[in-house]
Protein backbone atom coordinates (compact mmCIF):
# COMPACT_ATOMS: atom_id res chain seq x y z
CA UNK A 1 0.00 0.00 0.00
CA UNK A 2 1.59 3.29 -0.82
CA UNK A 3 1.90 6.06 1.78
CA UNK A 4 -0.72 8.90 1.32
CA UNK A 5 2.36 11.34 2.20
CA UNK A 6 2.99 12.86 -0.85
CA UNK A 7 6.67 11.53 -2.78
CA UNK A 8 9.50 14.70 -2.15
CA UNK A 9 11.54 14.59 -5.23
CA UNK A 10 14.61 16.71 -3.81
CA UNK A 11 17.87 16.47 -6.02
CA UNK A 12 17.20 13.00 -7.74
CA UNK A 13 16.54 11.11 -4.02
CA UNK A 14 12.87 9.92 -3.85
CA UNK A 15 11.68 9.43 -0.13
CA UNK A 16 8.72 7.39 0.44
CA UNK A 17 8.34 8.01 4.46
CA UNK A 18 7.95 4.16 5.72
CA UNK A 19 8.73 0.86 5.90
CA UNK A 20 10.08 0.02 2.36
CA UNK A 21 7.36 -1.88 0.21
CA UNK A 22 8.32 -4.28 -2.15
CA UNK A 23 5.88 -4.02 -4.63
CA UNK A 24 5.43 -0.56 -4.70
CA UNK A 25 9.10 -0.31 -4.65
CA UNK A 26 9.92 -2.79 -7.40
CA UNK A 27 7.33 -0.94 -9.51
CA UNK A 28 8.87 2.80 -8.78
CA UNK A 29 12.05 1.36 -9.68
CA UNK A 30 11.02 -0.09 -13.09
CA UNK A 31 9.49 3.43 -13.93
CA UNK A 32 12.76 5.07 -12.69
CA UNK A 33 14.85 3.07 -15.00
CA UNK A 34 12.57 2.91 -18.26
CA UNK A 35 13.40 6.51 -18.16
CA UNK A 36 16.72 7.28 -16.99
CA UNK A 37 18.46 4.37 -18.96
CA UNK A 38 18.52 6.73 -22.10
CA UNK A 39 20.39 9.85 -20.50
CA UNK A 40 23.07 10.80 -22.84
CA UNK A 41 25.48 11.52 -19.55
CA UNK A 42 24.23 7.45 -18.74
CA UNK A 43 24.94 6.11 -21.99
CA UNK A 44 28.02 8.43 -22.30
CA UNK A 45 29.58 5.96 -19.44
CA UNK A 46 28.28 3.03 -20.26
CA UNK A 47 29.84 3.39 -23.79
CA UNK A 48 32.77 4.53 -22.18
CA UNK A 49 33.00 1.16 -19.94
CA UNK A 50 32.23 -1.15 -22.92
CA UNK A 51 34.93 0.86 -25.12
CA UNK A 52 37.75 -0.13 -22.64
CA UNK A 53 37.24 -3.80 -22.94
CA UNK A 54 39.44 -5.48 -25.54
CA UNK A 55 36.71 -8.05 -26.28
CA UNK A 56 33.26 -6.73 -27.68
CA UNK A 57 30.77 -9.18 -26.61
CA UNK A 58 27.80 -8.79 -24.00
CA UNK A 59 29.72 -10.86 -21.15
CA UNK A 60 32.81 -8.80 -21.66
CA UNK A 61 31.14 -5.91 -21.43
CA UNK A 62 29.12 -7.04 -18.33
CA UNK A 63 32.06 -8.38 -16.49
CA UNK A 64 33.36 -4.31 -16.94
CA UNK A 65 29.82 -3.33 -15.60
CA UNK A 66 30.78 -5.50 -12.72
CA UNK A 67 34.02 -3.47 -12.16
CA UNK A 68 32.88 -0.69 -12.61
CA UNK A 69 29.92 -0.77 -9.87
CA UNK A 70 32.29 -2.12 -7.25
CA UNK A 71 34.88 0.38 -7.86
CA UNK A 72 32.37 3.58 -7.70
CA UNK A 73 29.90 2.31 -5.28
CA UNK A 74 29.28 1.20 -1.68
CA UNK A 75 26.60 -0.53 -0.15
CA UNK A 76 24.83 1.99 2.42
CA UNK A 77 21.06 1.30 4.29
CA UNK A 78 18.87 3.40 4.27
CA UNK A 79 17.55 5.66 7.38
CA UNK A 80 15.05 3.64 9.48
CA UNK A 81 11.80 3.31 8.09
CA UNK A 82 12.20 5.46 5.15
CA UNK A 83 12.52 4.10 1.66
CA UNK A 84 15.02 6.61 -0.18
CA UNK A 85 15.72 5.51 -3.92
CA UNK A 86 18.19 7.46 -5.34
CA UNK A 87 18.27 8.17 -9.36
CA UNK A 88 20.89 6.44 -11.51
CA UNK A 89 21.38 10.53 -12.87
CA UNK A 90 22.01 11.23 -9.02
CA UNK A 91 24.05 8.22 -8.48
CA UNK A 92 26.51 8.99 -11.60
CA UNK A 93 26.60 12.70 -10.15
CA UNK A 94 28.17 12.01 -7.40
CA UNK A 95 30.31 9.56 -8.80
CA UNK A 96 31.45 12.34 -10.62
CA UNK A 97 32.02 14.76 -7.87
CA UNK A 98 33.49 11.90 -5.03
CA UNK A 99 34.35 9.35 -7.31
CA UNK A 100 32.42 7.01 -5.08
CA UNK A 101 28.23 6.99 -4.26
CA UNK A 102 26.44 4.86 -1.52
CA UNK A 103 23.40 3.69 -1.64
CA UNK A 104 21.60 0.35 -0.92
CA UNK A 105 20.69 -2.71 -3.45
CA UNK A 106 17.77 -0.68 -4.41
CA UNK A 107 19.76 2.17 -6.19
CA UNK A 108 22.91 -0.05 -6.94
CA UNK A 109 20.80 -2.03 -8.89
CA UNK A 110 18.82 0.71 -11.01
CA UNK A 111 22.36 2.13 -11.76
CA UNK A 112 23.54 -1.15 -13.07
CA UNK A 113 20.10 -2.02 -15.10
CA UNK A 114 20.53 1.80 -16.70
CA UNK A 115 24.35 0.99 -17.64
CA UNK A 116 23.80 -2.53 -19.58
CA UNK A 117 20.44 -1.27 -21.51
CA UNK A 118 22.31 1.50 -22.51
CA UNK A 119 24.77 -0.10 -24.47
CA UNK A 120 22.08 -2.45 -25.86
CA UNK A 121 22.32 -5.34 -22.93
CA UNK A 122 18.74 -6.44 -22.37
CA UNK A 123 18.20 -6.63 -18.29
CA UNK A 124 15.57 -7.68 -15.75
CA UNK A 125 15.67 -6.77 -12.05
CA UNK A 126 15.04 -9.60 -9.51
CA UNK A 127 14.09 -9.40 -6.08
CA UNK A 128 14.41 -12.47 -3.39
CA UNK A 129 13.30 -13.17 -0.46
CA UNK A 130 15.22 -15.62 2.25
CA UNK A 131 12.95 -16.03 4.97
CA UNK A 132 10.49 -19.52 4.10
CA UNK A 133 8.03 -18.35 6.52
CA UNK A 134 7.63 -14.79 5.73
CA UNK A 135 9.27 -15.18 1.96
CA UNK A 136 9.42 -10.94 2.65
CA UNK A 137 11.27 -9.61 -0.43
CA UNK A 138 14.50 -7.89 0.96
CA UNK A 139 17.20 -7.88 -1.61
CA UNK A 140 17.38 -7.05 -5.14
CA UNK A 141 19.87 -6.84 -8.34
CA UNK A 142 19.75 -6.56 -12.09
CA UNK A 143 20.64 -9.44 -14.36
CA UNK A 144 21.25 -9.29 -18.00
CA UNK A 145 21.57 -11.65 -20.90
CA UNK A 146 24.92 -11.98 -22.27
CA UNK A 147 23.70 -14.67 -24.73
CA UNK A 148 20.53 -16.53 -25.66
CA UNK A 149 19.29 -18.36 -22.46
CA UNK A 150 22.44 -17.15 -20.62
CA UNK A 151 21.57 -14.69 -17.69
CA UNK A 152 24.55 -13.10 -15.32
CA UNK A 153 23.83 -11.01 -12.27
CA UNK A 154 25.40 -7.27 -11.97
CA UNK A 155 25.04 -7.90 -8.06
CA UNK A 156 28.29 -6.46 -6.53
CA UNK A 157 28.13 -8.72 -3.80
CA UNK A 158 28.17 -11.80 -5.84
CA UNK A 159 30.16 -12.68 -8.93
CA UNK A 160 28.74 -12.15 -12.28
CA UNK A 161 27.71 -16.01 -12.84
CA UNK A 162 27.43 -16.75 -9.00
CA UNK A 163 23.29 -17.69 -8.22
CA UNK A 164 22.07 -17.21 -4.67
CA UNK A 165 20.81 -20.55 -3.63
CA UNK A 166 19.34 -19.30 -0.15
CA UNK A 167 16.19 -17.63 -2.32
CA UNK A 168 12.87 -18.77 -1.14
CA UNK A 169 11.16 -16.72 -3.37
CA UNK A 170 12.16 -14.49 -7.03
CA UNK A 171 10.02 -11.90 -8.50
CA UNK A 172 11.03 -10.97 -12.11
CA UNK A 173 10.86 -7.46 -13.41
CA UNK A 174 11.56 -6.91 -17.05
CA UNK A 175 12.89 -3.74 -18.47
CA UNK A 176 12.47 -1.50 -20.10
CA UNK A 177 8.63 -0.52 -20.09
CA UNK A 178 7.13 -3.30 -23.15
CA UNK A 179 3.68 -2.16 -22.86
CA UNK A 180 2.91 -4.35 -19.50
CA UNK A 181 3.41 -4.98 -15.97
CA UNK A 182 6.56 -6.85 -16.99
CA UNK A 183 6.44 -8.84 -13.86
CA UNK A 184 6.58 -12.78 -13.59
CA UNK A 185 6.82 -14.10 -9.98
CA UNK A 186 8.23 -17.72 -9.19
CA UNK A 187 8.52 -19.01 -5.90
CA UNK A 188 9.11 -22.19 -4.40
CA UNK A 189 10.49 -23.39 -0.73
CA UNK A 190 14.15 -23.64 -3.04
CA UNK A 191 13.68 -20.52 -5.89
CA UNK A 192 16.62 -22.36 -8.07
CA UNK A 193 14.19 -25.15 -8.56
CA UNK A 194 11.20 -23.00 -10.18
CA UNK A 195 12.76 -20.62 -12.65
CA UNK A 196 16.20 -20.91 -12.03
CA UNK A 197 19.00 -20.36 -14.75
CA UNK A 198 22.11 -21.98 -15.58
CA UNK A 199 25.53 -20.25 -16.71
CA UNK A 200 27.13 -23.61 -17.53
CA UNK A 201 26.85 -27.26 -17.67
CA UNK A 202 28.28 -27.85 -13.82
CA UNK A 203 25.83 -25.04 -12.40
CA UNK A 204 23.40 -27.41 -13.59
CA UNK A 205 25.09 -30.73 -12.80
CA UNK A 206 25.09 -29.34 -9.07
CA UNK A 207 21.25 -28.67 -8.94
CA UNK A 208 20.58 -32.41 -10.55
CA UNK A 209 23.04 -33.53 -7.48
CA UNK A 210 21.13 -31.30 -5.05
CA UNK A 211 17.56 -33.36 -6.30
CA UNK A 212 19.18 -36.64 -6.09
CA UNK A 213 20.68 -36.19 -2.75
CA UNK A 214 17.41 -35.21 -1.45
CA UNK A 215 15.41 -38.17 -3.48
CA UNK A 216 17.55 -40.49 -1.90
CA UNK A 217 17.14 -38.91 1.59
CA UNK A 218 13.60 -39.59 1.00
CA UNK A 219 14.25 -42.97 -0.09
CA UNK A 220 16.47 -43.90 2.66
CA UNK A 221 13.50 -42.80 5.04
CA UNK A 222 10.73 -44.98 2.89
CA UNK A 223 13.46 -48.24 3.11
CA UNK A 224 13.56 -47.64 6.51
CA UNK A 225 10.14 -47.47 7.19
CA UNK A 226 9.87 -51.11 4.92
CA UNK A 227 12.44 -52.44 7.69
CA UNK A 228 9.99 -51.46 10.53
CA UNK A 229 6.96 -53.47 8.47
CA UNK A 230 9.59 -56.42 7.88
CA UNK A 231 10.64 -56.99 11.72
CA UNK A 232 6.88 -56.70 12.07
CA UNK A 233 5.88 -59.53 10.11
CA UNK A 234 6.15 -58.28 6.75
CA UNK A 235 7.58 -60.92 3.65
CA UNK A 236 10.71 -60.46 2.58
CA UNK A 237 10.19 -61.03 -0.91
CA UNK A 238 7.51 -58.51 -0.59
CA UNK A 239 10.13 -55.87 0.76
CA UNK A 240 12.70 -56.71 -2.03
CA UNK A 241 10.09 -55.76 -4.48
CA UNK A 242 8.86 -52.84 -3.11
CA UNK A 243 12.70 -51.66 -3.03
CA UNK A 244 12.88 -52.31 -7.13
CA UNK A 245 10.09 -50.49 -7.39
CA UNK A 246 11.59 -47.31 -5.09
CA UNK A 247 14.67 -47.20 -6.92
CA UNK A 248 12.80 -46.87 -10.02
CA UNK A 249 10.45 -44.18 -8.78
CA UNK A 250 13.81 -42.10 -7.64
CA UNK A 251 15.03 -42.54 -11.14
CA UNK A 252 11.60 -41.24 -12.59
CA UNK A 253 11.50 -38.61 -10.09
CA UNK A 254 14.65 -36.98 -11.11
CA UNK A 255 14.32 -37.12 -14.56
CA UNK A 256 10.93 -35.54 -13.79
CA UNK A 257 12.25 -32.50 -11.79
CA UNK A 258 15.11 -32.24 -14.21
CA UNK A 259 11.84 -31.72 -16.90
CA UNK A 260 10.49 -29.23 -15.23
CA UNK A 261 14.27 -27.40 -14.75
CA UNK A 262 14.97 -26.42 -17.95
CA UNK A 263 11.10 -25.52 -19.09
CA UNK A 264 10.82 -23.61 -16.28
CA UNK A 265 13.44 -21.02 -16.70
CA UNK A 266 12.60 -17.70 -17.51
CA UNK A 267 12.57 -16.55 -20.63
CA UNK A 268 12.66 -12.49 -22.52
Amino acid sequence: MQSAVPDSLVAGVRVWPGPPQADATLARMKEIVDVEYEQPDLVQVAVSIAQREPEKDDAAITRGIMAWLRAHTRYVNDPINQQLLKSPVLMLELIKRDGIAGGDCVDIAMLAACLALAVGIPACLVAEAYDEVHAELVHVYTIVQTAPGTWWNLDTQRTVDEPDTRAVKRVFVSLPDEGGAGVMAYSSRNARHVGAWYNSWDDLWGDVQDIGKRLIVGGRSAQQAGTAVSNAGANAQGLTTARIDLNTVLLIGIGGLLLVELFNRPRR
